[in-house]
């Protein structure tokens, strides 16, 4: 029985695959809601959606490319009390996510990547995960007073 999956079935096949299993099988996988009887409209219709995903997909990745060049021209500018070097306090992921809204760049902290709440004095860059193949890196520059 030819198969098309609309979703991963382990040891058979990944989503959108044809396949070819036991009628047993397939009646499982039809009734379960895993698969559809491959005919020709099945197949028409699960290329289209492949396509439309594959176009989503690429815009996405268009959007998050825009943002990272847009994130990458900034320099964050923070200050923090010093005293002979060293630096007393930190500069929080809340400051950094509230400074890159003031350029009207929204991110959440779950999207920076290695981040830590406290910076030593000089040039750090953070990674923010704009996508699952897009990440941007932002430059702090942190000063003492």
């Amino acid at each position: 029985m030819k198969l098309i999956l609309l979703q991963d079935v382990k040891n058979v096949g990944k989503k959108n695959q044809i396949v070819d299993v036991k009628d047993g099988y397939g009646n499982f996988l039809l009734n379960s809601g895993k698969a559809i009887a491959h005919t020709a409209k099945a197949r028409e219709i699960v290329d289209k959606q492949v396509k439309d995903a594959k176009q989503e997909y690429d815009y996405q990745v268009k959007q998050a490319t825009m943002l990272k060049q847009k994130i990458e021209a900034i320099t964050l500018n923070f200050s923090l009390k010093t005293n002979q070097g060293h630096a007393f306090g930190s500069i929080s992921n809340k400051q950094v996510i509230d400074q890159l809204a003031q350029h009207n760049i929204h991110v959440d902290k779950f999207m920076l990547v290695d981040a830590t709440n406290s910076y030593g004095l000089g040039l750090h860059k953070i990674g923010i995960k704009l996508h699952k193949d897009v990440t941007a890196y932002v430059t702090l520059s942190i000063t003492g007073e």
